[in-house]
């Protein structure tokens, strides 16, 4: 307890948004670059989905909270931490909502995000994973799953399914589209296999 309210309180002397640079000395894989740019990726994602401000800045910030101490040393709270520290700035609820919840669903028991932001966001990062791993041609095969991109798939049906209501007005063709043209494939025979690939997963 003493260490974490150590590391609370060296990293609340930095916003989130002071952090965001730092990201571009995380890795997030050798051939999809930096946390940083995972971000940017991510945010022209969301833009596609929704124009809501809140979202937008929740979308820019989710991984922030990996560049602090108490991520760092408790991995298991990120996101949670994100957020937490989204609503001890005082940004909006929604905002500080999203960034908490965008990596729900992990399981296939878990909640879904509690809001539309929520939602908006984990839809955008975990299509990206998706895309990007199999632009790459890391694909799962057998029981080798890269960056769990299983869960990311089941996640992304949970959430278009939405077990509650429905909130995401997209479709899987199209959020699939958004995230190609974000990874820059021309419209090209391989990029229309990529999809087709994408879509069977």
């Amino acid at each position: 307890f003493a260490d974490a309210k150590f590391f609370y309180e060296t990293d609340r002397k930095r916003t989130l948004e002071e952090r965001l640079e730092q990201l571009a000395h995380l890795q997030f894989q050798e051939k999809l670059g930096d946390y940083l740019e995972k971000t940017k990726r991510i945010e022209r994602i969301a833009a596609q989905i929704s124009d809501d401000a809140e979202t937008l800045t929740a979308a820019r910030l989710c991984k922030t909270d990996l560049v602090t101490e108490m991520v760092k040393e408790f991995t298991d709270l990120q996101g949670k931490i994100g957020g937490i520290y989204a609503r001890e700035e005082g940004l909006p609820q929604n905002t500080w909502q999203a960034i908490y919840d965008h990596y729900l669903p992990v399981n296939i028991d878990d909640a879904l995000p509690r809001t539309l932001s929520g939602a908006v966001v984990s839809l955008a990062d975990k299509i990206d994973t998706l895309a990007g791993f199999f632009r790459i041609g890391a694909k799962p095969t057998g029981s080798k799953a890269p960056f769990a991109l299983r869960r990311a798939a089941q996640g992304i049906v949970q959430i278009l399914l939405n077990r509650d209501k429905p909130v995401v007005n997209i479709g899987l063709d199209k959020l699939i589209d958004i995230a190609l043209e974000v990874h820059q494939q021309p419209s090209n025979a391989a990029t229309q296999q990529l999809k087709t690939d994408l879509l069977a997963f």
